[in-house]
C-alpha cells in the first residue's frame, strides 16, 4: 500500500506559485541571512525545505548552508534538532583531550540504551575539506 498522499499536478503548481511569492518577500527582507538577499529562488528552496520538515523558514535560513550544490546542516542545527526530537535526552558532546576528536552521546528514550555518533577529528575534518571554521567552532 502506497502512503504517500496524492498531489495533483495543478496543485502542486499553484502550491509553488504561492511559495514562490513568498520566497520573493523573504529575499527583500533584511531579517534573512545575507547569502538569501535578492536570490527568491535559494529562499523557496528553504521555505520548501522548512515545510516538508515542519521547521520554521528563519531557522531553516540561518543553519542550512550549500556545499557543492547540496544543503546541509550546521552542527547547532543538528544539536538543536536532536535534543528537540523526542527520541533522545542527555545528548551532548564528548572530546579527547586534546579537544582534537569529538562524537555525541546520547540515550535512546524508547530502550534506555546509551547510543554514540561517529567520532569526527580535526586531520578528517581538513582531508575532507571542512575549512578552519571547524576547528574554531
Amino acid at each position: 500500500m502506497n502512503n504517500l498522499p496524492e498531489t495533483r499536478q495543478g496543485e502542486f503548481i499553484s502550491n509553488y506559485q504561492g511559495l514562490y511569492k513568498l520566497a520573493q518577500t523573504f529575499s527583500a527582507s533584511n531579517l534573512v541571512p545575507s547569502q538569501y538577499h535578492g536570490k527568491p529562488e535559494d529562499c523557496m528552496i528553504a521555505l520548501n525545505m522548512a515545510q516538508r520538515s515542519g521547521m520554521e523558514p528563519i531557522f531553516v535560513m540561518q543553519n542550512m548552508y550549500v556545499v557543492k550544490g547540496h544543503p546541509s546542516w550546521s552542527g547547532q542545527a543538528c544539536i538543536a534538532m536532536l535534543r528537540n526530537c523526542g527520541l533522545f535526552r542527555d545528548v551532548r558532546p564528548v572530546y579527547n583531550a586534546e579537544k582534537t576528536a569529538c562524537h555525541f552521546e546520547a540515550v535512546d528514550v524508547k530502550s534506555g540504551e546509551n547510543v554514540s555518533g561517529t567520532t569526527i577529528t580535526l586531520e578528517m575534518a581538513a582531508k575532507e575539506g571542512w575549512g578552519p571554521k571547524w576547528k574554531s567552532m
